[in-house]
């Protein structure tokens, strides 16, 4: 695959270039209370000066709505023995568990080869400002992450077999290609594009896991936007999620778009 032009995903949300990957940021304002809205769509890597430009966006905001994506803090050890497992499953012979790894797997090992900077680790100062708030249903019980994990499984098993197999054996050539040292960022992009062209992975992954978490966050948003009256309030989720975001704030026929802008979240220029 090859990027020859610019190639939109999540209902234009997330671009992937000739020249790199770009998300953006969506600014709303209320007509008759002048409070301003700011949706940033997030990918969670992604170059330095990506994440310092969106700490710029969102450092006048009076109160900030985060997607909670802070891991748990594992010791090396573990994490090497939990990817020694998945890779176990994945090189085995059984197609259908070695496609549900297949994806976290590659992300994970794409994201070692580049060391390119997680926005945990950026924001983490952030995260504990007192008026930074997840507006995130993450941080669930064991039950309940039995639960959803039981939804998605069975949602994604009607994914066709064939497109299972492609998924599987694209992951396995990627994977090949990181270990050669060969793996660049404009590999990624072309990562992004193939997995998530796939309009029923999509709906999918964002029926599940999107729009419940979109919803809480609104709820969230509702309560304190009435309790504290913040005149700019900044709304940072990963760029999956923003068409329903921004149809949750529009849906409330007060905040109007004014403009967005166009940031630049991985550069192919140094790959």
């Amino acid at each position: 695959m090859s990027i020859r032009k610019a190639v939109p995903l999540f209902n234009d949300e997330f671009v992937v270039s000739p020249s790199g990957i770009y998300t953006f940021a969506h600014h709303y304002i209320h007509p008759h209370t002048g409070r301003k809205v700011i949706i940033v769509g997030m990918n969670h890597a992604g170059d330095e000066e990506y994440f310092e430009k969106i700490k710029q966006i969102l450092a006048e905001c009076d109160l900030v709505f985060f997607e909670d994506i802070r891991k748990e803090r594992k010791s090396s050890h573990d994490c090497e023995a939990e990817e020694a497992e998945m890779r176990k499953v994945f090189f085995g012979s059984n197609v259908e568990k070695a496609f549900f790894c297949a994806m976290q797997l590659y992300f994970m090992n794409a994201q070692k080869v580049l060391s390119s900077p997680e926005e945990e680790e950026a924001f983490d100062a952030e995260y504990n400002q007192p008026h930074w708030f997840s507006g995130d249903t993450m941080l669930l019980t064991e039950t309940q992450k039995r639960e959803y994990l039981e939804l998605l499984t069975n949602k994604l098993q009607a994914i066709p077999q064939e497109r299972k197999q492609e998924m599987v054996e694209y992951v396995k050539t990627a994977l090949r290609k990181m270990e050669r040292g060969q793996f660049t960022k404009r590999d990624l992009g072309e990562g992004f594009i193939f997995f998530w062209q796939d309009k029923q992975l999509v709906e999918t992954v964002l029926e599940v896991l999107g729009k419940p978490r979109d919803l809480h966050c609104f709820q969230e948003f509702d309560r304190l936007v009435q309790e504290r009256n913040p005149q700019l309030v900044g709304i940072k989720f990963g760029a999956g999620h923003i068409p329903h975001l921004r149809s949750l704030l529009e849906a409330r026929n007060y905040f109007r778009w004014c403009t967005s802008t166009k940031l630049r979240n991985l550069s192919f220029k140094k790959s």
